[in-house]
């Protein structure tokens, strides 16, 4: 029987570490202690910016949770912002919408241990034995669709009309363009509430200059590319465009939007369980 004091909740779980800490200790040690020591301190002082809690900052991590998935992202972008003040320090951040407990000041739950499972594959690349990319792009504004495009045009005016309905509209036309109107009044309420027109605008504009073309190029694992037909927030031309970029790759379209294709239906998980099954040489390993 759980203890009475346990309190479920749906959170945002961000993990941030020092890229090449260890490095760094065997080469300077002083300056080792003064990049964690400014690491802890900037995590504390922008997570309570943003309604999180740092739940641990031990050495050169943390783990903090928030109460939406938005403020963690706005905390992040805070975070990647402040950087700039502290040239000899460079940030890992990985964030999980996850089910957790809280616990006697603990957080606990298959939340925090999905995010924690992901984390060391940041850390050490060569553990990653495959890869699913679903509905998604190399990035940049090539292949981007007209509903992207229009979002960029539209940044100032998330800057200082967010709280607009017909403003936050265009980003709910982006996200889910069939969605019913009482799903887009839920979706638009939901992104007023949620995030800062300021941060959404940061995160776009961020988002329009990746462009990871030259590292899809590298990868040597067996990857699956998923995407959906009829996608109209990252078109299929772009997923097809960057399947064509992976050496080792499959390619593989769903029917359905953009939901479909980032694993929102049993079929397109299905697909991506069997993946994960296949032995190296691409064979089932139920198959005798």
């Amino acid at each position: 029987m759980p203890d009475m004091s346990d309190h479920r909740q749906l959170l945002a779980i961000m993990f941030t570490d020092v890229v090449g800490y260890t490095a760094l200790t065997e080469r300077d040690e002083a300056a080792a202690v003064r990049v964690r020591t400014q690491h802890r301190d900037l995590v504390r002082t922008l997570v309570e910016q943003f309604e999180g809690e740092v739940i641990d900052a031990t050495g050169d991590e943390s783990l903090s949770i928030f109460p939406s998935a938005l403020r963690a992202v706005d905390c992040a972008l805070a975070l990647q912002g402040a950087l700039r003040s502290y040239p000899d320090m460079r940030l890992r951040i990985g964030i999980h919408l996850g089910d957790v407990i809280r616990r006697n000041g603990e957080v606990v739950g298959e939340g925090v241990n999905v995010a924690a499972r992901i984390r060391p594959f940041a850390r050490h690349p060569e553990r990653v034995s495959r890869l699913v990319l679903a509905s998604t792009t190399a990035g940049g504004r090539a292949g981007a669709s007209p509903g992207f495009d229009r979002i960029l045009r539209a940044l100032p005016l998330f800057e200082t009309d967010w709280q607009t309905p017909a403003v936050t509209n265009i980003m709910v036309d982006w996200i889910a363009p069939t969605a019913g109107e009482v799903q887009r009044r839920v979706l638009g309420e939901f992104l007023r509430r949620s995030g800062s027109g300021a941060a959404i605008a940061g995160f776009f504009r961020a988002l329009a200059d990746i462009d990871v073309s030259e590292q899809a190029r590298h990868i040597t694992v067996p990857t699956l590319v998923i995407h959906a037909r009829d996608d109209q927030t990252v078109p299929l031309e772009a997923g097809r465009a960057l399947a064509a970029l992976i050496p080792n790759v499959r390619f593989e379209v769903v029917e359905g939007g953009h939901l479909e294709g980032t694993g929102g239906t049993p079929e397109v998980r299905a697909r991506i369980i069997k993946f994960f099954d296949e032995e190296p040489n691409g064979r089932d390993v139920a198959t005798p």
